[in-house]
């Protein structure tokens, strides 16, 4: 079966959205046991509150969600949010590329092949195969604070620590500024940084940064 760990053993974060409770429950829990971190949710608006607090390296969405917004309302609006996320569309039918042309991470299952978790694995790491800079750039040891960190944090924290403001690494890894303050946030939170520090957190989070990594302050690439 492929890896749904990355290259240092952090967990793959991921949300199962499906009305069906059953579905739901089956995912989360045959996912959970090889080794994912699962969440899910019932429908569109409770999955994207929990997009904006899980930061998830992929989700796995059903087309039919019910009343209310599709799986492809769904995926669209959240790929506008964070182009990285991979997306597995749970569909009886492939949607035309316009339907789906704000989604540049995506693959399909039919809901029938969700009994094989192998397929849904394979289908999970296809997508979230281009967002793995930790594989290309970095290497963490495990014992290391910055293997506390998710992919996604990780390579924030690398701009932040070139002297990257969130206006800039917005605009780099083509995101929103909320979203880029949110995974700072996070990443403060993961390197057990509070307000009370003596420094700034930016500043001691970049510092835990370059002492683990020896990086050379500046905006070169």
């Amino acid at each position: 079966m492929a890896q749904m760990m990355g290259p240092t053993g952090y967990q793959r974060r991921l949300i199962i959205v499906d009305d069906e409770p059953i579905i739901r429950s089956l995912l989360s829990h045959r996912l959970g046991e090889i080794g994912f971190e699962t969440h899910s949710a019932k429908d569109a608006l409770e999955a994207k509150r929990m997009f904006e607090k899980v930061d998830p390296d992929a989700m796995v969405v059903d087309l039919d969600l019910g009343d209310g917004p599709s799986g492809t309302d769904l995926i669209s609006a959240l790929s506008a949010q964070n182009p990285a996320v991979g997306f597995v569309l749970l569909t009886n039918y492939i949607p035309t590329p316009a339907e789906m042309k704000s989604a540049p991470h995506i693959a399909y299952l039919s809901k029938r092949e969700v009994e094989s978790i192998e397929l849904v694995v394979e289908a999970l790491n296809t997508v979230m195969r281009d967002d793995d800079p930790r594989a290309e750039l970095f290497t963490v040891q495990d014992d290391s604070p910055l293997a506390k960190l998710t992919t996604k944090q990780l390579a924030v924290l690398r701009l932040v620590a070139k002297g990257l403001s969130n206006a800039e690494i917005a605009k780099q890894r083509d995101l929103g500024i909320r979203a880029v303050e949110q995974t700072v946030h996070r990443i403060y939170q993961a390197l057990d940084i509070g307000d009370d520090e003596s420094m700034s957190p930016r500043v001691l989070a970049a510092r835990i940064y370059s002492a683990q990594m020896g990086l050379r302050r500046g905006k070169q690439s």
